[in-house]
C-alpha cells in the first residue's frame, strides 16, 4: 500500500512538472532571464526614473494591470502626489503608468517616480 501510494504521489508531480513546462506555468517569478523575458504567463514590474512628471510602460504586446506612483523628499521638503493614472494605448489597454507630484506651495522641482505591472496579452 505505501509503495502505490508513493508511486501515486511520484506520478502525480511528474504530470505537474510536464503541465507546468508546457503551458509555463508553476510557481514563482517565472525566468526572468536576458532581456526582461519572463516565462508564458507571468507578469514583471517596470519602475520608471525620477522626474517631473514620471512614465512607466509596458513592452509591445504587454498590457499594464496596475500601478502606482510616489514622491521624492528632497531637502526635507515633502510633496504630494497630484496625477496617478493609468495611461491608455490607442487599442483600449493600459500601456503603462503615470505620475505627477506638486510641492504645496508650488515651488517648482517636485520629483515623481511611476510603477507599474506588466502582464503579457
Amino acid at each position: 500500500m505505501k509503495s502505490m501510494l508513493l508511486t501515486m504521489v511520484s506520478l502525480t508531480l511528474l504530470g505537474s512538472v510536464s503541465f507546468a513546462q508546457k503551458f509555463g506555468g508553476g510557481m514563482g517569478q517565472g525566468n526572468m532571464g536576458g532581456g526582461g523575458a519572463y516565462s508564458r504567463g507571468f507578469c514583471r514590474s517596470v519602475s520608471s526614473n525620477w522626474g517631473n512628471v514620471a512614465q512607466a510602460m509596458c513592452s509591445p504586446g504587454e498590457y499594464a494591470l496596475n500601478g502606482g506612483g510616489e514622491c521624492l523628499v528632497q531637502n526635507s521638503k515633502h510633496s504630494y502626489l497630484m496625477q496617478n493614472m493609468p495611461l491608455v494605448g490607442a487599442n483600449g489597454l493600459s500601456v503603462g503608468w503615470q505620475a505627477d507630484c506638486h510641492h504645496p506651495d508650488n515651488s517648482p522641482g517636485a520629483q515623481a517616480r511611476a510603477v507599474v505591472t506588466c502582464c503579457p496579452r
